[in-house]
């Protein structure tokens, strides 16, 4: 699995990258990066409503010798990227086919995919078999609407990268936000591949407990290609409650408890 961290982790974790993103704000250290990190992919995001400076982005994506692309947020900019030779991707979560289809014939390089279409990568990936998708294997709530919880969501184990490796070309950390050190946290968890923890503590947005050691494996095989079918109408799906309340310790407590199997 390929992991991209942003410019700012200590340079321990850095140097184990594949991908480095840098905010445009700090497009002077672009250059440095790539005479540094020759081998890395520069992920440029544009991430401001001022000028953008194309002609200097031309450059940098010289300098890099394509191992380089810009995030973009409209498509004016996606446009422009395309104009100049430079790859691109939107920096938004793609939900919903017709989103899908509508990037991949924009030209855009990369995907982040949201639920449900992270729960269908099989037939992603049929679909569009070239396609590179990026995931927040860290973050299970996407979207604007508030949710009870995350259970259903975008979520992926530690242990389950090698498994994802097979449809998700890279992945990247959300709820770290200037704490660059609590996103090399994340990227050593999960580029070690194991977590003996609670899953809410390295998925914050969960709002579930359940020790991830305690989840069973075949879950993964299960959920990503599940079609998240617990949504529709009269589907009662509950895989992923009932792996969590069978990894909850408190309840399991209370389940010997109220069958006297402590005895």
């Amino acid at each position: 699995m390929r992991f991209c961290l942003t410019n700012d982790v200590p340079k321990s974790a850095l140097e184990k990258a594949d991908e480095i993103k840098v905010s445009y704000y700090y497009r002077n250290k672009v250059l440095d990066l790539i005479e540094q990190y020759p081998d890395k992919t520069i992920i440029l995001d544009t991430d401001t409503e001022g000028t953008i400076e194309w002609h200097l982005i031309k450059e940098l994506n010289i300098m890099a010798k394509g191992n380089f692309a810009v995030c973009v947020y409209n498509d004016v900019r996606a446009e422009l990227a395309k104009k100049h030779g430079i790859k691109f991707f939107f920096g938004f979560v793609v939900t919903t086919w017709y989103d899908l289809n509508n990037h991949v014939r924009l030209g855009a390089s990369y995907v982040r995919l949201g639920s449900p279409l992270i729960h269908m990568l099989d037939k992603v990936t049929e679909t569009y078999p070239d396609l590179k998708i990026r995931a927040v294997p860290n973050t299970a709530i996407t979207g604007h609407l508030p949710k009870a919880d995350g259970v259903t969501g975008d979520w992926i184990r530690p242990e389950d990268v090698e498994y994802y490796s097979q449809y998700i070309y890279v992945m990247e950390f959300e709820h770290c936000k200037f704490n660059p050190k609590k996103e090399q946290v994340y990227f050593n968890i999960y580029k070690d591949g194991e977590w003996a923890g609670d899953l809410q503590d390295i998925v914050p947005d969960l709002g579930y407990p359940g020790m991830n050691r305690l989840i069973p494996p075949n879950t993964t095989t299960r959920r990503a290609v599940c079609r998240q079918q617990c949504q529709e109408p009269n589907n009662f799906c509950k895989l992923c409650y009932t792996v969590l309340d069978l990894s909850n310790k408190q309840k399991l407590s209370e389940y010997a408890d109220s069958f006297n199997l402590r005895s």
